[in-house]
């Protein structure tokens, strides 16, 4: 089985043009590598879903077009444009979108997806909450990264029961030290609820191995994954506590000038 994890900066060009827009084109052509790797399960994280900064594509549905998979789910952790105008989901809002969704009238959102070419039992979705505190971060610029002040938001993990027997995540924890260390904790207890062998992914924003040191699960890809165009930093992981190093092969793929992340995979027999 093939698996991939992908925080895809809303299919947005490195370093950005001039209009700052993201675009289909431009998210197929950051898609290239992982075509090429053809992975049964792909979970991306910043996504958009009818945004106009990327076109009003739901970017899920046009991974899962690109890459052949017929199972999809996406999961909006806010409504609106992160960095602009957003709002936390009301609880009569939809938690996750699947691909027999009706797709009319699908309000502006941001959060995480997964993608199956295998078929999928049971979705499954976890709310997580935002930090009360905010945090410096590095966002693209021009010419190098900048460095601003950002107020958390929610998060969720989101999980694909297979009928092979796996269950796969993904999430896009806070960058807020500590507290993504809580729910990283949080989302192990959850899966742990969940039928079948377990894998978890995603762009858990700790660096230097942590996520696999704070989840003591196994971290099969251990190079730096941020910034796309020359990565110094590990902050995407695939972890698992039901596969061995041996078994697995892993693989970081090359940079498209699309995302300010590198996506990581890795490959094993089932």
């Amino acid at each position: 089985m093939k698996v991939t994890s992908w925080n895809l900066l809303h299919g947005m060009q490195i370093p950005p043009d001039n209009s700052g827009a993201a675009t289909g084109d431009g998210l197929r052509t950051g898609l290239s590598t992982i075509r090429e790797f053809a992975p049964d399960v792909i979970g991306i994280q910043e996504v958009d879903q009818n945004q106009a900064r990327s076109s009003c594509v739901n970017q899920t549905e046009l991974v899962a077009t690109e890459i052949g998979a017929s199972f999809w789910a996406f999961s909006p952790t806010l409504m609106g444009t992160p960095g602009e105008s957003w709002r936390e989901l009301h609880a009569h809002e939809e938690q996750i979108y699947i691909h027999h969704s009706p797709s009319d009238n699908v309000p502006a959102s941001y959060g995480i997806g997964l993608i199956s070419t295998l078929p999928v039992r049971h979705w499954h979705y976890l709310p997580l909450k935002k930090s009360p505190l905010g945090f410096p971060i590095a966002v693209p610029g021009k010419k190098r990264p900048r460095l601003i002040y950002v107020a958390d938001e929610p998060r969720v993990a989101l999980a694909a029961e297979l009928e092979n027997g796996w269950t796969i995540a993904t999430t896009h924890l806070s960058f807020v030290p500590i507290y993504n260390a809580l729910q990283i904790r949080r989302v192990l207890a959850w899966l742990k609820s969940l039928p079948g062998k377990k894998i978890l992914m995603g762009d858990m924003n700790m660096p230097w191995g942590l996520a696999q040191k704070v989840s003591r699960w196994q971290s099969f890809n251990n190079q730096p994954t941020y910034p796309s165009w020359k990565p110094s930093l590990q902050f995407d992981y695939i972890l698992s506590n039901d596969l061995k190093n041996r078994n697995v092969t892993s693989h970081i793929h090359g940079f498209t000038g699309v995302s300010d992340h590198r996506a990581l995979s890795i490959e094993f027999d089932a």
